[in-house]
């Protein structure tokens, strides 16, 4: 690897875990929403939990393409632990029947994707570690 692409390799890996972290922030915001959800917040607390989720899952649809040139840099398929799938839609569609149970697997969704996003951000702080 060329100075160049182990510079070109950091920057990716700044850039991903920022917006991360931003997911990170986000996801920590509806899990909160959601906690107000399950004490019976109701649709407008519903709504903003839904829009940080949504906003968590942007970050993260942007830091896909940045994984894809940092995997082309490395010569990987994908990096271990970089896996940030986004789950099914099932959680959007339970949550808006606003039952306790709903939002008990909703809440299981958002700490699977919080998990997720601090797996993966471990893993980038690692790999520019490694490149440093």
């Amino acid at each position: 690897m060329t100075q160049e692409q182990r510079a070109e390799a950091r920057r990716l890996c700044s850039q991903a875990y920022s917006l991360l972290r931003q997911a990170r922030e986000l996801a920590d915001s509806a899990q909160g929403w959601g906690v107000a959800d399950l004490l019976g917040g109701g649709l407008i607390s519903t709504m903003v939990k839904r829009d940080k989720m949504s906003s968590a899952q942007e970050r993260i649809a942007l830091v896909r393409p940045i994984l894809r040139r940092l995997n082309e840099l490395l010569g990987q398929s994908q990096p271990d632990g970089l896996d940030l799938r986004q789950p099914g839609g099932a959680a959007t569609f339970f949550d808006y029947s606003d039952s306790f149970f709903a939002e008990l697997f909703v809440q299981r969704h958002i700490g699977d994707m919080k998990r997720a996003i601090e797996r993966a951000m471990e893993k980038l702080r690692a790999l520019e570690k490694q490149l440093s």
